[in-house]
């Protein structure tokens, strides 16, 4: 079962005047994130690659819900645009003429929205991710191939407000618990030697 994954980076705002183009930063590379429930996430710029985009249906929505489309990237095409840079994925639309467009427009342009979001899926390879606990015993996880890119979202509050990265699923935190155990496992191994 593929696992779906969401993450929170504050990287959004509007042009000035009229304007009704948003523009930001779905994706932050090599920028680690706070602390995602027991660990700490960095995506290193291999993660995503532009044949990915370009075989991708993405939706700009808010809060990750689908009836809340604002623009959207079909395989390269549509309203939003999306551009892999050295630093991240850029994205950039102008906002729709409806009320929800409206509405995430006046927010965007007086500062009450300020995160942006990606729902994610990591391959299934043995070197596209990897756990493992730094010198001071941080369990750290670095993603190094994204498979599936779903959504880019801008979110009205992150699950962890004090920060600009957040959500997770319950099937990761799963996914965290059984790593640490295991990483547990092996450092009393190796305390044993």
């Amino acid at each position: 079962m593929e696992k779906k994954e969401i993450r929170v980076n504050a990287q959004l705002r509007a042009l000035d005047g009229e304007s009704r183009t948003i523009e930001g930063y779905a994706i932050r590379f090599d920028e680690w994130s706070v602390d995602l429930g027991g660990f700490y996430e960095i995506i290193r710029p291999t993660a995503i690659n532009q044949e990915l985009l370009d075989k991708s249906d993405i939706i700009m929505n808010v809060d990750h819900d689908n009836e809340r489309m604002l623009a959207r990237w079909k395989e390269g095409k549509g309203t939003l645009q999306l551009e892999l840079r050295a630093d991240g994925l850029y994205f950039k639309f102008d906002c729709p003429t409806t009320a929800n467009g409206d509405e995430l427009l006046y927010n965007v342009k007086n500062g009450n929205l300020t995160e942006c979001s990606f729902a994610f899926s990591v391959g299934d390879g043995p070197d596209d991710d990897r756990w493992y606990r730094d010198e001071q015993g941080t369990l750290r996880r670095e993603i190094n191939y994204i498979k599936g890119l779903y959504d880019t979202s801008i979110v009205v509050k992150a699950a962890y407000p004090s920060t600009s990265v957040s959500a997770r699923s319950q099937e990761v935190m799963a996914t965290v618990s059984e790593v640490d155990k295991a990483m547990d496992e092996i450092d009393k191994k190796f305390k044993n030697l």
